[in-house]
């Protein structure tokens, strides 16, 4: 019984991650990643934010959002402006290419996972939190 537990365990983990890495081809031929992908996303939600807004919701740092920003502006998918009343606010917004490129790609990936999580009942959520945390301990280690 236990055998049959751990295969139908493993089962689920590698369709899930199958899933995962299906879905980030139907954008690999854009040459835009899934973090770039979410920004746009987020952007279209959103229309415009702030760097900082941004990186809380991508769960990286500042630097490494204005890094992806920065690829995004050269493609020509989103636009960073200074407010004119204090510098250090950057307020980002999604230009009429990047709302073309990010409604042409299907939702789905961890996007998807984002927008239906939300949903979720608390106690599902932090099921899911529990055994999230379980599997990474387990990957810990690994070096």
């Amino acid at each position: 019984m236990a055998a049959d537990l751990y295969s139908d365990t493993m089962q689920s983990i590698l369709t899930f991650n199958r899933s995962l890495r299906k879905y980030s081809k139907c954008f690999q031929s854009e040459q835009i990643s899934g973090r770039q992908l979410a920004t746009l996303r987020y952007l279209l939600e959103n229309d415009q934010t702030t760097v900082g807004a941004l990186s809380r919701y991508l769960f990286i740092s500042e630097s490494s959002t204005s890094e992806q920003l920065s690829r995004l502006e050269s493609k020509g998918l989103v636009k960073r402006t200074r407010s004119p009343d204090d510098k250090r606010i950057v307020t980002v917004s999604i230009m009429a290419a990047g709302k073309k490129l990010a409604n042409r790609i299907p939702m789905g990936g961890i996007v998807l996972l984002r927008e239906r999580m939300r949903n979720l009942p608390e106690k599902d959520l932090q099921s899911v939190k529990n055994v999230l945390t379980l599997l990474n301990s387990l990957l810990e280690n690994q070096a």
